[in-house]
């Protein structure tokens, strides 16, 4: 059955987020023709201060989850109605300081947007319908964790996924016909508003046990939330400021017009993160059962295995970036929208970097421990942020990305040396040469086919961004199947694709 859920859970959410995805990306087409993209700028700079509050909730969603997986497999109800009220008496404190937070930030808004091109009554307003936004999350929207610690989480994309085309249908009457931007914003915090309560009527009725019950400081002392929230709290903090500034960042030192146009690259980078991410969360489930089953031996061999799909699928994804990133932004928005060439670069090489060591995350992730690694997380947010903002004086929004970079370097490492000290016990000396082997290696590959590219030289269309993309496939598939084929990483590779492909097509002849 959990198979079933799984496999059910993974479809519903990448069909629901190809289609929200297409029409993200057509909405934000029709902004930009009918709307200021400054607007977008302040969209993008909303999103962020939004990004930077979440830190109130202090990854206590992460400590509650994480006692339901256990009441729920126990069939405890009693704990997980105590669970649930203690979840709701948190999330209501953490929403009210939000709220005052909040309205503390709105003064000190003239010193972050300083363009004349806005009414600064629209700034209020927008600002507050966004605050209003993430109230109503830790007000009613807290209910559905419970469907996702329960493999049931493919209710909750549907219901999600219908009162998105909703508002996305009325977004586009509000762009094109009405070019009002308040009611844009006013219909995402409808239809959000209107699909947590909807699921919070589901799991009400789902969980007919969930009841109001009274709870207190020993009841979360007890379930050693404070040391769990401690332990985590500084990893979150980090990593909101690493993710959470860039907005800001560029605000403040560019104008909302250059943070309107990176919203647009981050609307698909984003898009093409999460796509590859829903793919490969199904891998994450069964490391903890594998680091703590078998031995290091075993562990470690799966964990190279691992670790070569996810550095060719980072490579393949740069390769992209790097090659027709600018090409679909100049197709698709025109060539008013286009940010630098270095830009594009430094982002496709954040992500080479992030899937390339995004194994050592989810090894990472089984473990626990956070205060090993959380002074490199630390490390990461200030050499980022700082960086960031010496050098986007200098390099324009490139400079954003270069200190994005930078601070990318310390989280891996911090990553690293938890899985390799503590979980594997093996050298790290030797991977990092490995790494910097494939590393040396996917560099030749892109240089060769940016000049095949650059030699056919196709005239600018969807349609020969589609062959060229297609071309750049078959020569890296081609180039890494020579390479990497009498490698044991790469036999283990095409022996788990073959078993797949076996049970796929046994399930679909029953």
């Amino acid at each position: 059955m959990r198979i079933v859920n799984f496999i059910r859970n993974s479809i519903y959410s990448l069909l629901s987020f190809a289609l929200i995805s297409l029409f993200g990306i057509y909405i934000r087409k029709l902004f930009t023709q009918n709307l200021p993209i400054e607007l977008l700028g302040l969209e993008g700079l909303f999103s962020s201060i939004v990004s930077i509050l979440s830190l109130a909730e202090l990854g206590i969603s992460y400590v509650i989850n994480y006692s339901l997986y256990k009441a729920l497999a126990n069939d405890d109800k009693e704990e997980v109605n105590v669970l649930m009220n203690i979840y709701r008496y948190m999330y209501r404190l953490i929403g009210s300081f939000v709220l005052v937070v909040s309205v503390a930030l709105y003064f000190f808004l003239p010193n972050i947007i300083r363009e004349q091109n806005i009414p600064w009554n629209y700034v209020e307003l927008v600002y507050f319908i966004q605050i209003a936004t993430v109230l109503s999350t830790y007000f009613i929207a807290y209910k559905r964790t419970l469907f996702a610690a329960d493999q049931k989480d493919y209710i909750s994309i549907k219901i999600d996924t219908i009162c998105k085309i909703a508002a996305n249908i009325v977004r586009i009457l509000a762009i094109v016909c009405f070019q009002s931007y308040v009611l844009y914003a006013l219909t995402a915090l409808f239809f959000n508003i209107l699909a947590n309560l909807i699921i919070t009527y589901k799991v009400n009725k789902t969980y007919d046990f969930i009841k109001p019950v009274k709870v207190n400081i020993d009841d979360m002392r007890n379930r050693n939330f404070f040391k769990d929230i401690k332990n985590f709290l500084i990893h979150k903090i980090a990593y909101i400021l690493y993710g959470g500034a860039d907005s800001i960042i560029v605000t403040a030192f560019l104008g909302l017009q250059i943070a309107g146009l990176m919203a647009n690259y981050l609307l698909i980078h984003t898009g093409i993160y999460t796509i590859l991410y829903k793919c490969f969360q199904g891998i994450v489930p069964s490391l903890g059962n594998l680091v703590y089953s078998e031995t290091k031996e075993k562990s470690f061999k799966v964990y190279k295995t691992l670790d070569l799909l996810y550095t060719l699928f980072g490579a393949y994804i740069c390769c992209m970036y790097i090659l027709f990133f600018q090409k679909f932004i100049l197709l698709f928005f025109g060539s008013d929208f286009l940010l630098s060439d270095t830009y594009i670069l430094m982002l496709g090489i954040n992500v080479f970097l992030s899937m390339q060591f995004e194994n050592a995350c989810n090894y990472r992730n089984t473990y626990g421990s956070f205060e090993k690694d959380r002074l490199y997380m630390v490390l990461s947010a200030v050499s980022k942020v700082v960086i960031a903002m010496i050098l986007i004086k200098e390099y324009g929004i490139a400079g954003l990305m270069i200190g994005t970079v930078a601070g990318l370097a310390f989280i891996i490492y911090g990553r690293i040396i938890i899985v390799f000290k503590y979980i594997l016990n093996q050298s790290i000396s030797k991977y990092l040469f490995r790494h910097l082997i494939y590393s040396a290696i996917i560099v030749a590959e892109i240089l060769i086919i940016r000049q095949v590219i650059t030699f056919v030289n196709m005239p600018l269309s969807y349609n020969s961004l589609i062959l060229e993309g297609i071309l750049a496939t078959v020569f890296m598939m081609l180039v890494n199947v020579i390479v990497f084929y009498k490698t044991e990483e790469f036999r283990e590779l095409l022996s788990y694709v073959t078993n797949i492909i076996g049970i796929v097509k046994q399930k679909i002849q029953i």
